[in-house]
This record gives C-alpha cells, sequence and structure tokens, in this order.
C-alpha cells in the first residue's frame, strides 16, 4: 500500500470549522481515540496528522516492492472517479456532475488515489476544490463508480436499487471515518464485499457547512443494484459492516452504534 502524497491541489481554503455541540463528548471522543491509538494498530487513514505511523507500519518488504514495481494487476472492474460541484450560491445548487479520472489497474487506482484528499481533512475547516475555466469551485460530493455506471438515481444499473448511508460527525473522529471510506473504496476495487457484482458505487458528501452543529455531518453512501433482492442486500450489508470494521492488522471490531447502516431505496 503506498502512502498519498501531501501536495493536495483539490483541498482549497479554509471555511468555518465545525461547531462542537457538546464540548465534554466532543474531549472524550478524542481520549478514546488516543486510547485506541495505543493498544492497536493506527486507523488507515492517509492524512499524515492522524496516522503519521501509517508509511512505516504499510511499508512493504523489499521482495513486495520488487513485485509491486514489476507487475500491475488488472482490477475486476474499470471505475471513474466523479465530482459534483457547487453550481451557484443557492442551497444544495449543484451541477449534475462529471468525469475526472478512470482506471483499471492496481497502479494505475493508487496514480490517482494518492492525489485525493481524505475525508478529514474537511474537519480542519477546509473544502475539497477544483479548479476551473470560470475559476475555483467547491466539490461537494466525491464519487467512485464503476466505468459506464453514471451516479445518478435513474441510470439503469441504479434504478432499481438503493444504497447505504452512513452519516458520521465529529463524535466518530476524523480518522476513524477515514478508515471507514479507505475501507469501503478498496474493498469495492478490489471485489472482496461481497456479492461484489452488487455494487455500483460509493458517494462521500460534505455536509459539515450545515447551518446547526448538530446537523454537520459527512455522509458516505454505497450504492447497489437490485434492492428487491433482499436477501442479498442482507448479504451485502453484512459484508459492508465487516469491511468499515476490519483494522489494517486484519481484527475487525464491532461497529460502534453512532454508525449506523440506514437502506435507501432508489
Amino acid at each position: 500500500m503506498m502512502r498519498r502524497k501531501e501536495e493536495e491541489p483539490r483541498v482549497g481554503g479554509p471555511s468555518s470549522p465545525p461547531e462542537a455541540s457538546d464540548p465534554e463528548t466532543e474531549e472524550k471522543s478524542a481520549t478514546d481515540q488516543q486510547v485506541a491509538k495505543k493498544s492497536g494498530p493506527p486507523p488507515l487513514s492517509f492524512n499524515a496528522k492522524l496516522s503519521p505511523d501509517m508509511v512505516e507500519y504499510l511499508k512493504p518488504s523489499d521482495e513486495e516492492l520488487e513485485e509491486t514495481k514489476r507487475t500491475d494487476p488488472r482490477l475486476h472492474s474499470p471505475w471513474t472517479i466523479w465530482e459534483m460541484k457547487e453550481k451557484g450560491k443557492k442551497k444544495d445548487d449543484f451541477d449534475s456532475g462529471s468525469a475526472t479520472a478512470s482506471f483499471s489497474t492496481v497502479k494505475g487506482f493508487w496514480k490517482h488515489w494518492n492525489h485525493l484528499p481524505q475525508p478529514s481533512e474537511l474537519f480542519d475547516g477546509k473544502k475539497f476544490m477544483r479548479e476551473t475555466r470560470e475559476g475555483k469551485a467547491i466539490v461537494e460530493v466525491l464519487m467512485l463508480f464503476r466505468d459506464n455506471v453514471k451516479p445518478e438515481w435513474e441510470y439503469p444499473a441504479n434504478a432499481t436499487g438503493g444504497h447505504f448511508q452512513m452519516m458520521l460527525n465529529y463524535k466518530v473522529g476524523p480518522a476513524q471515518i477515514d478508515e471507514y471510506w479507505n475501507n469501503l473504496v478498496l474493498g469495492m476495487v478490489a471485489d472482496t464485499i461481497k456479492p461484489a457484482g452488487m455494487i455500483t458505487g460509493v458517494r462521500l458528501v460534505d455536509k459539515l457547512g450545515a447551518s446547526s452543529p448538530l446537523r454537520q455531518h459527512i455522509r458516505i453512501e454505497l450504492w447497489y443494484s437490485d434492492h428487491k433482492d433482499t436477501a442479498k442486500v442482507d448479504l451485502l450489508q453484512e459484508s459492508v459492516e465487516k469491511c468499515m470494521s476490519t483494522k489494517v492488522d486484519g481484527t475487525t471490531e464491532r461497529l460502534p452504534k453512532s454508525v449506523h447502516l440506514e437502506r435507501k431505496k432508489h
């Protein structure tokens, strides 16, 4: 596994940082994260401020490094990165989304993923930004979907499906949110979340700018097809929860009650 580079052209200037509605809870959450960090592996975050030991922890052996240089395994499916940008000053006024990059191999994935910001960076009061002809635009939604599948409810691959929705706020912890996000993306592109064929894509939605601190959150959505096949959806949810709760050393922990996977039909 490779470390993402420090330079981050897509993270722009500061905005108003999210306000904590319960300082005591926030302090306790931060303390709990520190204890967890000492007692286990670092969270799978590519934000060096949160997981400075991640590079050394995942450092490959010389043999693995040589194998990585020599090969570039193809993924089971090609994938495309999409962005949905803020179009105007009105609330929820976004464009329809645009594709920014595609990949079909392991190296192709890391080539792009190493340059994408981590969700935790939003908690520093930053915004995802994109340079356009008209100037800088705020990226409200970052998406990764199978190639030739548009991130739209009406698209045939999504029309009869649904998604698992997770509302994550500061109480969950920025580093833990990074781990959930990275676990889902890696599990998705590697087809380790089963049934893999049901998954069409994943979305990261920035809602930390909500006017009320109680409504400030980051939303992660894992989209899937065939919502009516409840048996397969049940299996998929079980696999998703296991993927999210897996640490970098392979151990798993039960998802906390604050992390609830809500099913939504398209």
